[in-house]
């Protein structure tokens, strides 16, 4: 009877030395079939595990992905340089990119992997350009500035933003860097600072340059709700223009789309540059992503949150209650769109992942282009609202925690649905004025 078992054992540990080169991927479903190794491993003992479990990766039918992406066990590094389709995406996780299941198994042990998953792409999904002719609003009685497109800014006399630059004395936002997660940036608008402005980086799969050059305009329009220059005479105004901006580039085309593992890269090169806030205008649902099979993106978010790195992201136009990630993790803020009427946009979506709202319909925006504006709507360009606000948090307290935000965000927004908390609004719609009397507990100018 030893002598069997010692043979079972024995045949069991050739099998392990042996899969790199046993295994295959069958492209139609993408599903890993072991073949002979699967019926050798259950003949052997029903109570021993196969490890080449892990290779069984199963992708969304009718969902487009580019290549997996592998977590390794803790320590355990291996020379990508040595293998042109691997690569590592976010190092403090030991996080990394293959274009084929094949790669991963010629190139790293079973054993030494924790999980992998299909590196889904994510896509835009912008509103479509409307034409309206915009009201004029008297500005509210806060510092004034000269702006010329400041009156078309519906959004910003809504929630009382002159509020972020009337404080007195000023609040500056200089030294808080924000990463804005998008379709990168054309630095050189005319309402831009150049100057505040980052490099940054480009993370889209197969292209050339590094350099986050925005081809599609919605990263430059959600800059501009940022840190478009106030008081310079030309375009809009913005809540916290003397911020840094980290432009990552991780979007491409039109409309946008790129890959989780650009946002899990992203996210890496923001933790890693200091930053303090990152903006997500961006997300897919959890039946696109098969949330219950992506654990990278959790990973890294989790991770950036223990940095004290807050989080913000858009909840989706979908028009429905469908939960998009990143804003529906834990340590993300989901923001959703009110409407110049001062209701939930009806393209907003309503659901858990909604912490706050604030205006996202027929803004006035930063074009990609060198000059010029564009009108447009979304929460895309809502959640930069509380990532702005956010800059001015980290900027007046440095050490205030994530959980401290989220209560001064509660305490500064004016309740609109249900009582506390609803779907539709979350915690209510901001009020730039009571947040920075929540935060200064000073009277503004």
């Amino acid at each position: 009877m030893k002598r069997v078992l010692m043979k079972f054992v024995a045949v069991l540990l050739t099998i392990v030395f042996l899969l790199p080169t046993w295994v295959f991927a069958e492209s139609q479903d993408e599903v890993l079939k072991q073949n002979d190794v699967d019926r050798v491993c259950e003949d052997l003992t029903a109570e021993i595990t196969c490890p080449t479990d892990i290779f069984n990766v199963h992708a969304t039918p009718g969902r487009d992905y580019d290549g997996y992406i592998f977590r390794l066990v803790e320590g355990v590094t291996i020379p990508c340089g040595e293998h042109k389709n691997i690569r590592v995406i976010f190092a403090p996780k030991n996080i990394y990119h293959a274009a084929t299941l094949q790669d991963i198994m010629d190139f790293v042990a079973s054993e030494l992997i924790m999980y992998i998953e299909p590196d889904y792409l994510i896509f835009l999904d912008p509103m479509p350009l409307d034409q309206h002719i915009l009201p004029t609003f008297v500005p509210h009685a806060f510092t004034s500035v000269n702006d010329p497109r400041y009156r078309d800014q519906w959004c910003l006399e809504f929630i009382r933003g002159a509020a972020t630059w009337s404080t007195i004395p000023a609040i500056s936002t200089s030294g808080v860097v924000v990463a804005v997660i998008d379709s990168g940036i054309y630095r050189y608008h005319e309402d831009f600072n150049a100057l505040n402005i980052l490099r940054g980086r480009n993370f889209v799969h197969n292209e050339d340059s590094d350099d986050p050059l925005d081809d599609y305009g919605h990263g430059t329009a959600v800059t501009g709700i940022i840190a478009a220059i106030r008081n310079n005479g030309l375009g809009v105004a913005s809540m916290a223009c003397g911020v840094t901006i980290l432009p990552l580039r991780v979007l491409h085309g039109n409309p946008g789309r790129g890959a989780i593992s650009s946002i899990v890269s992203a996210i890496d090169y923001a933790v890693g540059h200091d930053v303090h806030v990152i903006n997500m205008s961006l997300g897919a649902s959890a039946q696109d992503l098969n949330m219950d099979s992506i654990t990278s993106l959790t990973d890294a978010v989790n991770y950036a949150a223990s940095k004290n790195i807050w989080m913000i992201a858009a909840v989706g136009n979908d028009w429905n209650a469908t939960i998009n990630y990143p804003a529906g993790l834990a340590h993300v803020i989901g923001v959703g769109a009110i409407s110049r009427d001062g209701v939930r946009a009806g393209f907003s979506n309503f659901n858990t992942s909604v912490f706050v709202t604030a205006p996202g319909e027929d803004l006035i925006l930063l074009s990609p282009t060198g000059t010029g504006y564009i009108e447009d709507s979304g929460t895309s360009f809502a959640a930069p609202k509380i990532t702005a606000l956010a800059a001015y948090a980290r900027a007046h307290n440095p050490n205030m925690t994530n959980l401290q935000f989220r209560d001064l965000l509660v305490r500064s927004s004016i309740n609109r649905g249900d009582a506390n908390w609803d779907r539709e609004y979350g915690h209510g719609i901001i009020d730039a004025g009571l947040f920075m009397y929540n935060l200064t507990m000073r009277i503004h100018g």
